[in-house]
């Protein structure tokens, strides 16, 4: 897979997810269309939850981190909010939003985060040699149920 390193910064506005999602598709390292499409859902949910919760201001910054190192693909999403945006036991079954981190958890081969003057949430893909993501399937078949279980 090509080399990719995005650095992003934008403010924390209802436009940041809209602003990440087209950096992502300016990329032309990003070529894998099943790629592309686990980055741009990934990415969108971790920025739309630092600016749904993390207290930020609108002028306060959201940053976004995307690397590939060999066959791994890792993202950053920082936010220097004074609020964590914890995983919800049990999102509302009615409910249009709430399952960002479940999404995250059942997509990504590793994710974590990390609270230090902010919030920074990170996930890693792994991706075969033409930069596909392993096992593209199985990922979207963990995402369906873990939607199905959270109802």
């Amino acid at each position: 897979m090509n080399s990719v390193q995005l650095q992003l910064s934008f403010p924390a506005t209802a436009e940041a997810p809209r602003r990440v999602r087209r950096a992502l598709d300016g990329e032309p390292a990003l070529s894998d269309p099943d790629l592309r499409f686990l980055l741009r859902l990934l990415l969108t949910e971790l920025v739309t939850n630092a600016v749904r919760h993390a207290g930020l201001r609108d002028d306060e910054r959201i940053d976004v981190l995307l690397e590939t190192r060999g066959h791994v693909v890792s993202a950053r999403v920082r936010d220097r909010g004074e609020r964590l945006a914890a995983l919800p036991p049990r999102p509302d079954p009615d409910g249009s939003s709430g399952r960002g981190l479940l999404l995250v958890t059942a997509i990504a081969d590793r994710w974590g985060i990390e609270v230090a003057a902010g919030t920074t949430v990170w996930f890693e893909l792994d991706v075969d040699e033409d930069g596909r993501p392993a096992n593209f399937d199985a990922l979207l078949r963990r995402a369906v149920e873990s939607a199905a279980l959270a109802r």
